[in-house]
């Protein structure tokens, strides 16, 4: 098993760098399939010594081997959070479709809290691939039929675009939830929610000075996309803990 985990990190870091690139590109409209990585202060071309996940930014001293330009911590961050939500999902699921399908997730997951935080936009790709990740864990797992997942889908989704008629909410958010709907079922889809709205609460009162100098909301899809990872990987629990309590 600890060989098996092993190499689902490692593999998990791999994603993770692939990942970096879908976060710096999707939103600039770049091509994500064609093109060198290159430094983004001194556009050098970066070879494969310079890409290897998480251990070339340790390596070079978190520098580029070519202008010494410091590199940002949140590629390592990004291969690093990876790998081990990779981990996670192996330790949740084990060698199953379900795990693989959930950590494809909680990948598009990291993509959407990234550059929603950067770029206040949630790629509508992104919500694609977790609908269709939906779809194949209907196939895979018969423990959540397919009316508790179209429930999920709709049950913060609509109520989300009847706010978006009012200017109170973007067209990402209620993609993402309609796309994670189909995957978790209308209670982790409502844990989700719940999650993401306390979460996003606090954060915004402990950086209210510094959301005003910025100028700009703080954007709700971040913590959605971490409501979501924490539903898959601790929801049902939760919810079975807070219903005990009630009983």
């Amino acid at each position: 098993m600890t060989f098996f985990l092993i190499v689902v990190f490692l593999f998990g870091l791999c994603i993770g760098s692939f990942l970096n690139v879908l976060i710096y590109r999707l939103p600039r409209g770049l091509d994500i399939a064609h093109g060198f990585s290159m430094c983004p202060t001194c556009q050098h071309r970066l070879y494969p010594l310079d890409l290897v996940p998480l251990f070339s930014w340790l390596f070079l001293g978190g520098k580029c081997r070519y202008c010494k330009a410091k590199i940002s911590f949140i590629y390592p961050f990004v291969e690093l959070l990876n790998g081990l939500l990779w981990v996670g999902m192996a330790m949740r699921f084990g060698l199953t479709v379900q795990a693989l399908a959930y950590a494809i997730v909680a990948s598009c997951l990291i993509v959407v809290a990234f550059t929603d935080w950067q770029h206040m936009e949630i790629p509508d790709s992104m919500s694609v691939v977790i609908a269709l990740m939906g779809l194949v864990l209907l196939a895979a797992d018969g423990s959540l039929p397919l009316s508790a997942r179209i429930i999920g889908a709709l049950c913060v989704s609509v109520p989300m675009a009847l706010l978006a008629l009012a200017g109170a909410m973007g067209g990402g958010d209620i993609k993402l939830m309609a796309a994670l709907g189909l995957c978790l079922g209308w209670k982790l889809t409502l844990f989700t929610t719940f999650f993401g709205a306390v979460l996003g609460t606090l954060v915004f009162f402990l950086l209210f000075k510094t959301k005003a100098k910025l100028g700009r909301m703080i954007p709700f899809g971040t913590f959605l996309a971490i409501g979501g990872v924490c539903a898959v990987l601790f929801g049902d629990a939760f919810i079975g803990w807070y219903f005990g309590l009630l009983v």
